[in-house]
């Protein structure tokens, strides 16, 4: 058995815990079936203020690896750090304009013409993210829910019960 990557086949054995890249719809359907949800953009972003990594730190962008790795939870094993693996994380927060957003002099459409409602913001970075836009704390980045290429995975958020 393999995964398909940019390269060719992988074994499974190799990418067995890599996380799986999918569309929003997908995982959205999944983090449910397992009890869950996926985290809000303020969520994730609280999660990864916890447990920063940044390049120097190990994270998997930039090209450090030319595919994803198994994401680290920040534990006691990775000195506190987490990581995702290399990919961008979907949240269920869905992308549209904010208070205080002001469209790009340079590109005034880039973000305003995917305020649809069908569009998630996507936190974190991929592999390939440059790492000045990956640590950047002010990125947030998007794709569409349905769209199944794109290199985002995510994180099941449960609800602690009292």
């Amino acid at each position: 058995m393999h995964v398909r990557t940019l390269y060719g086949p992988v074994p499974m054995k190799i990418a067995q815990n890599w996380p799986v890249l999918t569309s929003y719809s997908n995982l959205s359907k999944y983090v449910q079936v397992q009890g869950g949800r996926l985290p809000s953009e303020a969520e994730l972003r609280v999660f990864y203020e916890k447990f920063e990594s940044g390049y120097e730190g190990g994270a998997n962008i930039g090209f450090r690896n030319w595919h994803p790795i198994p994401a680290t939870t920040g534990g006691a094993r990775s000195g506190g750090k987490g990581g995702n693996g290399g990919v961008w994380e979907w949240t269920s927060t869905v992308f549209d304009k904010y208070e205080g957003f002001v469209p790009s002099v340079l590109y005034p459409g880039y973000s305003a013409d995917f305020f649809d409602g069908a569009h998630q913001v996507v936190l974190g970075g991929s592999y390939a993210t440059i790492p000045r836009i990956a640590e950047r704390k002010s990125v947030r980045n998007w794709y569409h829910n349905k769209y199944t290429y794109a290199w985002v995975s995510g994180r099941i958020a449960y609800d602690v019960q009292k």
